[in-house]
């Protein structure tokens, strides 16, 4: 709550500022601990992607997901 407030008291520019150190403190925090990737994917993997996400509760978004199908992928090979 404090949080919020101290928010509503910034200044319109103090505000960009702070949003913007967050979000790099939060992209610097990602890149220890994982890796990027763009890529251009068919249509019908991105649906799968929605899909993905759609049968796991603790998938929620596209890199999660990513990681989820490769999980099971991996998986069903070592199994066959």
């Amino acid at each position: 709550m404090n949080k919020e407030l101290k928010l509503m008291a910034q200044s319109k520019d103090e505000r960009k500022a702070s949003i913007a150190a967050a979000r790099k403190a939060h992209h610097e925090a990602q890149k220890k601990e994982k890796k990027r990737i763009d890529a251009y994917v068919e249509p019908a993997t991105k649906d799968g992607l929605k899909e993905i996400k759609a049968c796991f509760s603790d998938v929620k978004n596209e890199g999660q997901a990513i990681d989820k199908a490769v999980e099971v992928a991996l998986s069903a090979l070592k199994s066959s």
